[in-house]
């Protein structure tokens, strides 16, 4: 088959992690819109469906949505936003039911594939999620490859396999180059594979790139530590607590503080 350019929205760039926006941040809810529905056709069920599950209000985006699928059950997008939902609503189940259905209607649906693979990698079915990747990469014409491609680096680090864990954010850096997470998760696996000097420089990198990834910030930090740079890991640990105060990996930066603050006694 013919492989075709991916049309449908990109509503999620879903990583293991599923740290990407849906649509906007600030998305808000619609107003004025048709209580039951009644008079509306399927695509402005699904749009509004949509607009909903930006704006985070699930409930109302799964109304909207069972109701575009009635009008319309042959349409991928509507069960690759279905699948989202319920997902969001923490129903696995029906959030792969739904996934299942996006790529049988479309086979190279991309931004379904890379879903449904980051759903398995999440449920521990690594070898499913790995096949659902590397479809979702089979695609020439798939817009966001440095998702699929983190996923499977995301995939290989839990598989221990840190050398093909780091070919792959190679790859998604190749396609992204300032995808921050990319850059973190590399310096992670560099650091397992024994090279402080070049985890350090790729952390940094990540920061760069987005100096609100406080998770970044940590891990630099944490790293100075190790290395003997004690200035550079307070500046960096003090902005972790900036960032995420009062949260669990501030509480960590805080220890090693501490522990930076007796080990100069």
């Amino acid at each position: 088959m013919t492989a075709r350019k991916t049309t449908g929205k990109r509503l999620w760039a879903p990583a293991f992690i599923l740290c990407a926006a849906l649509l906007s941040a600030c998305a808000a809810a619609p107003s004025g819109t048709d209580p039951l529905g009644t008079r509306m056709s399927a695509v402005e069920l699904k749009e509004l469906g949509e607009k909903f599950l930006g704006a985070g209000d699930i409930g109302q985006a799964l109304k909207y949505l069972v109701m575009a699928e009635e009008k319309n059950p042959r349409d991928p997008e509507t069960h690759y936003a279905l699948g989202l939902a319920y997902d969001a609503r923490r129903l696995p189940e029906e959030a792969q039911a739904h996934l299942l259905r996006a790529v049988e209607l479309r086979s190279d649906y991309s931004e379904a594939w890379n879903t449904l693979g980051a759903l398995h990698a999440r449920n521990g079915r690594l070898d499913e999620a790995e096949a659902a990747f590397r479809k979702a990469l089979a695609n020439p014409f798939y817009t966001t490859p440095h998702y699929a491609h983190y996923n499977l680096g995301q995939l290989y680090e839990k598989r221990g396999d840190f050398n093909a864990a780091l070919a792959q954010y190679d790859n998604a850096l190749h396609f992204e180059p300032g995808f921050a997470r990319a850059h973190l998760q590399r310096g992670r696996v560099l650091e397992a594979l024994g090279d402080r000097a070049a985890a350090r420089r790729a952390i940094g990198r990540a920061i760069a790139y987005d100096a609100n990834l406080a998770e970044a910030h940590f891990h630099y930090g944490r790293l100075c530590a190790l290395m003997g740079d004690s200035a550079q890991a307070v500046t960096a640990l003090r902005q972790v607590i900036q960032l995420e105060p009062g949260g669990a990996l501030a509480e960590a930066a805080e220890r090693y503080l501490e522990n930076l603050e007796r080990s100069r006694y």
